[in-house]
């Protein structure tokens, strides 16, 4: 599935530092703030976008430090990737020649060049909040759920266990998802059954949500076999997730018979 590719913004810092002793050095530095994920991958050049001259950096480091000619200026373009093979569009920085060499080496401070990246640094911010207002990549939760069953029989209510895989997707930035489940259910030794429905979650912060259901189930008494029964189910419980992808949970479950079917 092809993925969008996020802009992001940069930020030039210039070391105040005596010329003699990184002359030409410049620090581009990274600012992911807002952006999750964080790009896996980058990619940068000097002066240029040609393909086959750009040069890999790691995205997970602080920046980039370039050694330029800074009797001219230069404008640095990076490029952001998550699988290393689609790149989004290249943020650019553009970075002004330093001062005459007779000049004292405090004359290129920070403040200089940040004057000459506001342009740019705005228009990666807007590229960014326009992204981010169609990006609709959905994040899956996978969970494994215990259910405590109570079962409606001829003469009362029967209890018994079940067992269920849930999958939920979410959009990006919302708590309510929705998703399948499938299930198995044992009612003593000898019944057997699977169940299917469509499964619904709410985030409750960044570890709880509530989950609820409902579908068919068949079911069959394994020892003798003589019948398939059809029922309805209903359920709902809470999870707790281990990670933003694997949660377990526990959920009460009530099964309704209404077809029973001869073998």
């Amino acid at each position: 599935m092809k993925r969008k590719i996020w802009t992001f913004v940069l930020v030039i810092l210039i070391a105040a530092v005596p010329a003699s002793l990184i002359a030409g050095d410049v620090f581009v530095s990274f600012d992911w703030t807002g952006i999750s994920p964080v790009p896996t991958y980058l990619r940068y050049q000097v002066d240029g976008q040609a393909d086959g001259s750009w040069t890999a950096g790691d995205a997970s480091a602080s920046g980039i430090l370039l050694n330029l000619d800074e009797t001219v200026s230069h404008t640095v373009y990076v490029q952001a990737s998550y699988d290393g093979t689609l790149y989004g569009k290249a943020s650019s920085v553009a970075i002004a020649a330093a001062a005459s060499e007779s000049a004292p080496a405090s004359a290129v401070s920070a403040e200089e060049p940040a004057s000459s990246v506001e342009e740019p640094m705005q228009a990666a911010v807007e590229k960014t909040e326009a992204v981010s207002n169609t990006k609709s990549s959905l994040q899956s939760m996978i969970s494994l759920d215990g259910s405590f069953v109570m079962y409606k029989t001829g003469s009362g209510h029967s209890k018994a266990l079940a067992g269920t895989f849930s999958q939920d997707f979410f959009k990006e930035g919302k708590n309510f998802g929705m998703g399948y489940s499938l299930g198995v259910f044992w009612d003593k030794p000898l019944v057997f059954g699977v169940k299917i429905g469509p499964d619904f979650a709410f985030k409750l912060g960044k570890k709880f949500s509530l989950a609820a259901g409902a579908g068919v189930m068949g079911d069959m008494d394994v020892k003798v076999h003589d019948s398939i029964n059809l029922s309805a189910y209903a359920e709902a419980g809470l999870r707790f997730a281990f990670s933003d992808g694997f949660a377990i949970g526990a959920k009460f479950t009530y099964v309704y018979p209404f077809k029973s079917f001869a073998l």
